[in-house]
């Protein structure tokens, strides 16, 4: 995912980006990684808990959602291998 993360204008705070400019309502872009969908996140400071909990809620559920079908995956993939396993040795003896 590749999303926009605007600051708050925040007198004397710098900005990540660019370099030693203020704050003023600009954008530093935020990377990721490769999660859908896209996000554009604003920043107020009056809503700066929610945003933290909508960004925690989407990187926890990819995060999950990926863990999730590696888990199913595995146990599919060992099911199945013991299915032939044991069928090739039924078939064997």
């Amino acid at each position: 995912m590749s999303a926009q993360l605007h600051w708050a204008r925040v007198p004397g705070q710098k900005c990540p980006t660019p370099p030693g400019q203020e704050c003023l309502g600009k954008s530093a872009p935020l990377d990721l990684g490769n999660m859908s969908p896209v996000m554009s996140l604003m920043w107020p400071p009056s809503s700066t808990g929610t945003v933290a909990g909508t960004v925690t809620g989407a990187i926890t559920g990819a995060i999950t959602g990926n863990v999730t079908g590696i888990v199913a995956d595995a146990i599919t993939d060992a099911f199945t291998d013991a299915v032939a396993h044991s069928v090739t040795h039924a078939v064997s003896y």
